[in-house]
């Protein structure tokens, strides 16, 4: 995402920007994460995701508890990539390599 919109930077094409998020279920925070870059792409760096997710976590939950807030999104984050919903629970489904209970 970062490298995609840094090259849109580069090349002066920032008049409009169209992002395929599919299902907007669970999404919400990449989305975020995405306009954050948009809106200030010098701000936001590559590999920028942990101190981002912090700054949003304390935007949102308040400074006393950003790191542990971000530390559990970004980890729900890292698991909910693995799991893909056409996938069934026992990992039955023909499209499913493995279970993402037994990972």
């Amino acid at each position: 995402m970062w490298e995609q919109l840094n090259i849109a930077q580069t090349f002066n094409m920032t008049q409009v920007w169209i992002l395929n998020v599919g299902d907007l279920k669970l999404t919400e925070i990449p989305l975020n994460y995405f306009l954050s870059i948009a809106y200030d792409g010098d701000m936001w760096q590559r590999n920028s995701v942990t101190p981002w997710l912090k700054a949003w976590a304390a935007r949102e939950f308040g400074e006393e508890v950003a790191d542990e807030v971000a530390h559990v999104m970004g980890t729900f984050s890292v698991c909910r990539s693995r799991r893909r919903r056409w996938c069934r629970a026992d990992g039955s489904s023909d499209t499913c390599r493995g279970s993402s209970r037994n990972y």
